[in-house]
């Protein structure tokens, strides 16, 4: 996951144009991955928390299509 850059920011916070804004990417990437087993098979608690999760994603996006 990529993070400000802060020394560049302060750096450049007193610009006409406004602060310069870089990003460092020296830090790796989180992967969201399901809960598996010794197998690698995935659990059955890890099935429900993505089917919740999902549930949730579709419920907020159908009732903010509903009030926009």
């Amino acid at each position: 996951m990529s993070k400000i850059d802060w020394n560049m920011y302060v750096a450049t916070s007193d610009r006409e144009q406004g602060p310069l804004v870089t990003y460092e990417l020296n830090s790796f990437d989180r992967v969201i991955t399901p809960y598996t087993d010794e197998d690698g098979n995935e659990t059955p608690g890890g099935q429900i928390g993505y089917v919740i999760a999902y549930g949730l994603m579709v419920g907020f996006f159908v009732l903010g299509w509903l009030f926009i």
